[in-house]
């Protein structure tokens, strides 16, 4: 879209979509309902098909933030998902308790294109 598109385009209806792209994490942070509730918890991954589903909802939301009761990094596909929402226009960011900060992640973060990262250390 053109700068002038968006300058008098209506705003978007959300400040923040949140995606919970997982359930599974690393971590057993006490306070979490994955720890407390553990012998009921699944752990789960959104396929790609069903983030596709909710791609058209994006341009509704100026920031979406892949996040959850899940730790987003362990997602096998957060990168292309994290990629798409760049690709609709909208900022990017994600929740993790940075435990997979490891190698080269925090670099591909900024090289990815994420606006905010949020470390939890709650649970630490």
């Amino acid at each position: 879209m053109s700068f002038l598109g968006r300058l008098f385009a209506p705003p978007p209806l959300w400040d923040w979509l949140q995606v919970q792209i997982t359930s599974a994490c690393n971590a057993a942070c006490l306070y979490c309902p994955r720890t407390a509730d553990r012998s009921r918890w699944t752990d789960r991954f959104m396929p790609l098909a069903v983030f596709e589903r909710i791609q058209p909802f994006f341009s509704r939301a100026r920031h979406v933030h892949l996040q959850g009761w899940g730790e987003p990094l362990l997602h096998p596909d957060f990168w292309e998902m994290a990629r798409r929402v760049k690709a609709a226009g909208r900022s990017v960011g994600a929740t993790t308790n940075g435990t997979l900060f490891v190698d080269d992640t925090p670099k591909r973060l900024v090289d990815e294109g994420f606006d905010l990262v949020a470390v939890s250390l709650a649970g630490v």
